[in-house]
């Protein structure tokens, strides 16, 4: 627009720039202090340290911190058994199945007792209540006073709701089953399985290799030991390796939509994904040198863009659909799905602990030494 003759020089050590441990600058922001060049042309995070040592045009974005992370993947097919009632309606189901048959019991020896019958062991009667439980026939417990089969009764009708309701929920759990992300925050990477790379002099190199503490200090201190994290020096890096399943990257969130836009074009599958919530929002700049004459016309021209509507409409034309393929978690994506064996393991491992528990009884009843230590237990 102002028609300058330029020339444009690209940084050796691709870094955006950081403050070493000498007080000098590396990168692009390092060429800009030493005056090697003009201006820093790039997202830059606008940050204290950097506003110390640069001066910053008119910020034309705002961009979050996210993390780049393998895709999400469907819950536990083992444990799909347990995920139509929540603890605590387990709990109660539970407890009310042991409570029952002793009310049942108790009541049985009263009305034995008023009625001079013969008393059976306290086993046999508790096993007899808890099989007419089981069973669901009320027609086998004692009518005489307060019927119990009143209680019976609401065992039965309960028993077929809670059941009816389980089989409806368990099967809306396998045939769209849900889809869990790794993490949705930075504060549950430390935590998981995943390490973690960052890209070496960019604003987050900086933000957690010189936090002192919280989840800053944590990834930093990772970071710097190389146990559970690393620097890289190109994006593409950073997408190999959440591509190998163990890493994650921690960038700017509209650097990590492109790259996921542009992975899927390559491979024509969803490979990554993006963890919900971000972080670390800040403004995007470029870099000018310390009370630079180019910075007040550069900073006029960039506000008669955002003001016009210019940049989003770039966005639009440029940028990769928000609404992409991938990146976000849609449970959408994940159903109906035809059910397979490994669906059905769940029910497979209560078809054995019944078995087995079945298989005991059958000892006890069969074989007289193993009924024998039964009566003594009892």
């Amino acid at each position: 627009m102002y028609n300058l003759t330029y020339e444009f020089i690209l940084p050796s050590d691709h870094a955006f720039g950081r403050e070493m441990p000498d007080g000098s600058w590396n990168g692009m922001i390092g060429m800009v202090v030493e005056q090697a060049v003009d201006i820093g042309l790039g997202p830059f995070s606008v940050t204290h340290s950097r506003s110390k040592v640069v001066d910053f045009s008119v910020g034309f974005y705002e961009d979050g911190n996210a993390i780049l992370i393998p895709p999400a993947a469907e819950e536990n097919r083992l444990l799909a058994c347990t995920k139509p009632f929540r603890r605590e309606t387990w709990l109660t189901l539970m407890l009310f199945a042991i409570i029952l048959p002793i009310v049942l019991w108790k009541y049985s020896n009263l009305l034995a007792i008023r009625y001079q019958e013969r008393r059976s062991t306290l086993t046999k009667q508790y096993l007899f209540i808890l099989g007419v439980l089981i069973g669901q026939s009320g027609q086998k417990l004692p009518s005489v006073g307060f019927s119990p089969r009143f209680l019976g009764a609401v065992w039965c009708l309960s028993s077929v709701v809670f059941a009816s309701a389980y089989v409806g929920i368990l099967m809306s759990f396998l045939r769209f089953p849900k889809l869990l992300p790794i993490v949705s925050q930075l504060e549950e990477l430390p935590e998981s399985h995943l390490k973690w790379v960052v890209q070496r002099g960019t604003a987050l190199d900086t933000l957690f290799l010189e936090a002192t503490t919280g989840v800053y200090k944590t990834i930093g201190e990772g970071l710097i030991n190389q146990q559970r994290g690393s620097l890289i020096d190109v994006n593409e890096d950073g997408v190999h390796h959440v591509t190998n399943g163990s890493y994650a990257y921690i960038a700017g969130k509209s650097n990590l939509e492109s790259l996921i836009y542009d992975d899927y074009t390559r491979s024509g599958i969803c490979r990554l994904s993006i963890a919900q919530q971000e972080f670390f929002k800040i403004n995007v700049a470029f870099a000018f040198q310390k009370n630079s004459p180019l910075k007040p016309f550069i900073d006029k021209k960039i506000l008669e863009m955002v003001e016009s509507g210019l940049g989003i409409y770039w966005k639009k034309l440029y940028w990769p659909p928000s609404d992409g393929k991938c990146g976000k978690v849609k449970q959408s994506d994940t159903g109906p799905k035809s059910l397979s064996l490994i669906d059905l393991q769940g029910a497979f491992i209560i078809l054995a602990i019944g078995s087995g528990i079945a298989f005991i009884v059958f000892l006890i009843e069969r074989f007289p030494s193993f009924s024998t230590i039964f009566k003594l237990i009892s």
